[in-house]
């Protein structure tokens, strides 16, 4: 009872200290777009640092081929993949979060078809993230073979 009592307050206080909770009061539609707000803006900073990653991986990776030391070039192409895989969850795992607290808030206010499309364009998100993270691999498998 104590421990389901302190992750109740825990779960509660961590929803309290992220900003994209929905204000209590807050028209769902108005709330459904800023949560969808939040999760392109979400992508685009995943975006952003996918593409600012890889930029610096494909340069150390040439920059060892060009050396001969194809062991290393191949070594850093899999801490880059890693890396970005690591990132990549992490992103895809807050859109999630953040999705999920929005549907649940439309569907207490019974618009089950704005939760519908949140939901619609939340797994949109997803699928974008991952086929980030593919063209990143990509990238990298070219530089390193190219």
């Amino acid at each position: 009872m104590v421990r389901t009592a302190f992750f109740t307050c825990l779960t509660v206080a961590s929803l309290c200290l992220i900003p994209t909770t929905v204000q209590a009061h807050e028209n769902p539609v108005d709330a459904a777009a800023r949560c969808l707000a939040h999760v392109e803006h979400l992508v685009n900073r995943c975006e952003n640092a996918a593409a600012e990653e890889t930029q610096q991986c494909v340069h150390e990776i040439r920059r060892l081929k060009a050396d001969g030391q194809h062991e290393a070039a191949i070594q850093v192409a899999r801490e880059c993949v890693s890396s970005s895989r690591r990132r990549t969850r992490i992103c895809i795992g807050e859109v999630r979060e953040i999705c999920i607290r929005c549907i649940d808030y439309l569907l207490q206010f019974g618009a089950e078809e704005l939760a519908g499309r949140v939901r619609y364009n939340c797994g949109a998100a997803i699928e974008q993230l991952e086929t980030i993270q593919q063209r990143v691999e990509n990238v990298i498998r070219e530089a390193l073979n190219g």
